[in-house]
């Protein structure tokens, strides 16, 4: 029923399950609240869902990017975990991809909860193989933007430190491994800075800790100092490319982005917009 129900109405079969346990589900007019129980054709089936209900779990359809046979891109929104959780009532992007196609998702790379913008999926097992080896091969280049603190402190360069799961590290820390970004201001305003950060390695929240690090933290980001009262992290995933030379076809164009959310230019009384999409200005 839950299966069914999905594919029919495109909300994610956790979302369905939810429905059929709140008894939001008839049946031929009878209350329905068995998940596994089968669907069979000319059966008459219902949702029931307030106003309200509705338009909160349309603000979870998730903009596809690019999408074939094997690969799809997303943009994900800021607040959603890329894979399930413990919680059997939480989303994901992967569960409510499979509401959206149809199909089964799983996700190539990591991508914060807190974090917005581009996000890889690969359906089988041989294009999740061949997208996690380019990417342990660095045959895969992304690009972030974010908002960082003290604008007067951050210039053009390159950022490297000794970082570890646990924050900033020193030499003999265990865990201690280098952490190397590519920095580019693209503008200012007020009390914030409108930053393209580009990860040369990928190491575990490398952009928030080096961000921290050189005392420019995102905005929002109270895990890594950022005391500002800000509504959420602004970081975004602006872009990916695909390195690997020549490409199979189920890999598109091999470059996907998406700009970042509006509130990025309204926050601290509106940073401009750039002319050209910022993701095209240095590359990735």
């Amino acid at each position: 029923m839950d299966k069914a129900l999905s594919s029919l109405t495109g909300y994610s079969r956790i979302q369905v399950r939810k429905f059929l346990s709140e008894g939001k589900v008839r049946v031929d007019g009878k209350v329905m609240r068995i998940a596994s129980r089968l669907a069979r054709p000319g059966m008459r089936i219902e949702l029931f869902l307030d106003p309200s209900e509705k338009d909160r779990l349309v603000q979870h359809k998730i903009p596809i990017i690019f999408q074939s046979r094997e690969l799809l891109v997303v943009n994900k929104p800021a607040g959603l975990p890329v894979s399930p959780t413990r919680s059997q009532t939480s989303e994901s992007v992967e569960r409510l991809m499979h509401g959206q196609t149809g199909k089964n998702w799983r996700a190539v790379h990591r991508l914060d909860q807190p974090v917005s913008g581009v996000l890889m999926l690969a359906h089988s097992d041989k294009a999740i193989a061949q997208l996690s080896a380019w990417f342990k091969a660095r045959q895969v280049a992304k690009t972030y933007h974010a908002l960082l603190h003290h604008p007067e402190r951050l210039h053009d360069g390159e950022w490297r430190d000794l970082v570890s799961r646990k924050g900033a590290a020193k030499m003999g820390d265990e865990g201690a491994r280098e952490a190397v970004t590519r920095v580019y201001v693209l503008g200012n305003r007020g009390a914030c800075a409108l930053a393209q950060l580009e990860p040369v390695t990928g190491r575990y929240h490398q952009l928030r800790i080096q961000a921290a690090l050189h005392d420019v933290p995102v905005v929002g980001d109270k895990r890594y100092g950022a005391v500002d009262g800000a509504p959420r992290l602004f970081l975004h995933a602006a872009g990916v490319r695909l390195t690997a030379g020549q490409l199979p076809d189920w890999c598109g164009p091999g470059y996907f982005s998406a700009d970042p959310p509006e509130d990025f230019f309204l926050y601290h009384g509106g940073i401009r917009r750039p002319t050209l999409p910022m993701v095209h200005r240095r590359g990735v």
